[in-house]
Formats: structure tokens, sequence, C-alpha cells
């Protein structure tokens, strides 16, 4: 049974492998039917130049299980090998607490593996971290701001910025200038990399490491400001000064970017909460916006793509025009 339902969904997606290099081949809770196990983890798969297949399982605590059977994670071992996988590392993530990082499954690793999505490269990492490195739910995000014309010539600032992957996407799409701002040393260095494995001895990117709630303020009071915002914070954060819940601090960290967004301007705003519904999250977002004295026009909503992580909800938000 559990051959049966991995087959079923790396065959309705492998044909995506001629688009992009980095692809979610397996949403447990939508491919995994009643399966205990595989109802609780998902496949990332990554396809170097050479065509080679190195793959993430992410597996989450639920109910109670934590750690996936010896026969499930044998089964996924066959199952990956017999499909040309070269190796895989699995990364177990609790209800709470913050995961150990990703341990080898089978077969041996690069220490990192520069993947092209559609016209970009991005940097892969499977040693000594917990996240490959690029949010595979954010696709649609990354497309719109890559082809759809919107942000030729503007200037972007991209929080909680992680790898810089929006960042890369918005220079794509054609952007004058973007500023990079994420509280973690290490993946602004990483940031950093991306933007340089696309736009090598480009100086339209800036770079900055540093804590959101701090670089805001600090940024407004310069007289810096910008013709697209995009906020996509983690849902708890904690800086030496402040701990950042979306559960409470939605309306002020909205009140800070729309003191730095030009009339006119875009804001790309988006959560990944299953816990606050989007009703919830889309009033927030107007009390900042009323506070502020700013209108919102929504252009598009945001989310996970249906074809891979089917029957996801967690991921939401949206692209407004703020007048």
């Amino acid at each position: 049974m559990k051959r049966e339902l991995l087959e079923v969904a790396w065959k309705k997606r492998a044909s995506e492998f001629s688009r992009t290099g980095a692809l979610r081949v397996f949403h447990g809770p939508g491919d995994g039917g009643r399966d205990a196990d595989l109802s609780r983890i998902a496949i990332e798969a990554f396809r170097a130049e050479s065509e080679t297949v190195y793959v993430w399982i992410y597996a989450w605590e639920q109910d109670g299980a934590k750690a996936l059977s010896e026969s499930t994670l044998a089964d996924l071992a066959a199952f990956l090998r017999s499909v040309g996988v070269a190796g895989a590392v699995l990364l177990e993530r609790p209800e709470k607490g913050t995961p150990a990082d990703a341990v080898l499954l089978f077969g041996t690793l690069p220490s990192h593996l520069d993947v092209r999505e559609e016209t970009d490269l991005f940097r892969i990492r499977f040693e000594a971290t917990k996240h490959p490195g690029l949010f595979l739910d954010h696709l649609p995000l990354r497309q719109w701001l890559r082809t759809a014309g919107k942000i030729s010539g503007k200037s972007v600032l991209n929080t909680f910025s992680y790898t810089g992957s929006l960042s890369v996407a918005a220079k794509r799409g054609g952007a004058g200038k973007v500023l990079t701002l994420d509280l973690s040393r290490p993946t602004i260095a990483w940031a950093k990399e991306n933007w340089e494995l696309n736009f090598p001895d480009d100086a339209s990117g800036d770079f900055i490491f540093g804590d959101v709630f701090e670089w805001l303020p600090k940024l407004a009071k310069r007289g810096d400001r910008f013709d697209v915002v995009i906020l996509d914070p983690p849902s708890f954060s904690r800086s030496p000064k402040k701990v950042f819940s979306t559960a409470k601090d939605l309306p002020s960290l909205h009140t800070a970017a729309f003191r730095l967004l030009n009339p006119g301007g875009l804001l790309i705003t988006s959560i990944n909460s299953a816990q606050i519904s989007h009703a919830q999250y889309r009033d927030e977002i107007q009390l900042a916006a009323v506070d502020e004295s700013r209108k919102l026009v929504e252009l598009i909503p945001l989310g996970a793509p249906k074809e891979s992580f089917p029957g996801a909800d967690y991921l939401k938000g949206w692209i407004f025009r703020v007048d």
C-alpha cells in the first residue's frame, strides 16, 4: 500500500522536472491516504544539472506519533532508490521546540547543490541544516515576481528573507534595487550566495543582518521608502530585544511596513500558520491600514501550489496595492 501511494504521487509530478529542479513529489496530508506514517511526511526532490536526484524527507509529529517506523523508513528508501534517487536526508519535526538537523537516510549527498527553478538558480544544502533553503510552497509568488511585469524598475524590501529566493525572483522580474533583511547571519550569507549565483557583480542588491522590528523604524527614520515591501514572517522568532509571534504582532508589523511603502506601492504579505484564519489575518492587516490611513486594493491571493501541495491551507496571504 505504501509503495502504491508513493508511486502515484511521484508519477503525477515527476514530469515537472523539465521545468524545475526543485519539486515536492509527495505531500502526506493529500497523498498519504489513511496510512498513519505516510500521511505525516513530505518528500522534496532536488535535481542536479547532471539529472542526479537527491531528496529531503520531512516527518512531523502528529497525535503523539514521533519517529517513523523502521518498516516505513525501509519502504521509503527502497522506493526512492527504485526511481533513481542517489541519496536522502530525514528531518523529524516535533510539535513543540526546534528540530535537530537532518540526518542521512541512505546514499551519499553533496554539501550543497545548485538547482534551477525556471530561470533562477538556488543553492540547496543537506548537511548541518534544518531546511534545504528553498520554500517550495512559495513557487507561485516567485513566478509572479519573475513574470508579472509589475515590479520593473521598482525598489523592493524583502523582510524575513531567509535565503533570499524572493529577492532573486524580484530582481529577475526587473526590480531596480532590492534590500534583503533577515535576523540570521548564516541565512543572509546564504542569500548573498543565491544572489551571486544569478547576478554576479550586480550591485543593485543590498543585504542587512538584523532584527526586522529594529530596522523598519530605522529605515523610516532615515527617509528610505520602497515601491514593494515583502513580509513573510515565521510563526515565532526571538531576537535579543524582542519575541515575535504571528498570534499577536501582525498589526504592528504591518503598521511599520506601511510607513515605508510609497503611495500606490505593493504590499506582499504571507504567513505559514494553520492556527490563524484568513479572516483574522485580513482583519489585522486592515486594522494597521486604517491606523496609517492607507487603502488596500487586493490584487491576488497567495497560497501553496495545489498540484504539489494537495489540501494544504496553512500558507495564506495576498498581494495588495496600497494607496
